[in-house]
């Protein structure tokens, strides 16, 4: 466990968020409604990737269209259901559902999400609240940027629909053998 999560964040098992790929317009209207992002203007593919506190890639879900939520995601990949009593998960502000399904759920699952802005403004303990989430947060960032640097998760091809899954199994392989996360960053006078 690295030391930047032993103060607030000692029972964090996973680190999740949600990344997308461009897809070539697919020909049936069928798949381009499934495929189409509103928020992103185009057709993608949709992925939930989890990372361990020390930065390997401990869980990547099969990919969705892009109309899927991040909750859908989460929620249909399985994740939830490994988790055991007593662990943390740090995740975006995207994920409320899963929130409640954990509470309801009386496992004992703790999801840490960066809070709301009710008000105009964030109070101080909201801020600090924020800032701590993300300085362990950056770890999934940086495996997702990562994950791009492999130019074959550019563009899927209608025709690499069917093996993108592998294709970026096999690129988070290559990131947990090859990448060290935790290089020093100078962020607002920490390193990281």
């Amino acid at each position: 466990m690295p030391k930047v999560f032993k103060p607030d964040y000692k029972n964090c098992r996973v680190i999740i968020d949600a990344t997308d790929f461009v897809v070539e317009q697919p020909s049936t209207i069928e798949q381009r409604v499934k495929f189409y992002s509103h928020y992103k203007k185009g057709c993608r593919i949709k992925i939930v990737i989890g990372c361990s506190p020390c930065g390997l890639i401990t869980f990547v879900s099969k990919s969705h269209g892009g109309r899927a939520t991040d909750a859908q995601i989460t929620i249909s990949s399985g994740l939830l259901d490994i988790l055991e009593p007593g662990d943390s998960v740090l995740a975006d502000k995207g994920l409320p559902q899963i929130k409640t399904l954990l509470d309801d759920s009386g496992r004992n699952i703790l999801l840490v999400m960066p809070p709301f802005k009710h008000d105009e403004h964030f109070t101080e303990d909201q801020i600090d609240s924020t800032f701590g989430i993300a300085k362990v947060r950056v770890h999934i960032e940086r495996i997702m940027q990562r994950i791009c640097v492999y130019k074959i998760v550019d563009k899927f091809s209608t025709e690499m629909l069917p093996y993108c899954d592998q294709i970026i199994c096999m690129c988070c392989v290559l990131i947990s053998y090859t990448s060290n996360v935790f290089v020093k960053t100078k962020v607002s006078g920490f390193c990281l």
